[in-house]
């Protein structure tokens, strides 16, 4: 979990996310991040912040990504 924690941490302050014009398909990258720490979080017993599972978005939805 921290690594993957690190490795995202590093992605984001790295590569602009909204406004790219990959922009759909790193919030996909973002939302997956998301969800995968906090699925390690809670293998390993601790409980995320419920503003970590809480998305405001689900690009998925909201979005059309050029996979």
């Amino acid at each position: 979990a921290m690594d993957l924690a690190g490795a995202f941490n590093k992605f984001y302050k790295s590569v602009p996310v909204i406004g790219s014009d990959k922009e759909d398909l790193r919030l996909l990258i973002v939302d997956e991040a998301r969800i995968t720490i906090k699925n390690s979080l809670e293998l390993m017993g601790i409980d995320a912040p419920e503003s970590m599972w809480a998305a405001h978005f689900h690009p998925l939805i909201f979005f059309n990504a050029n996979l």
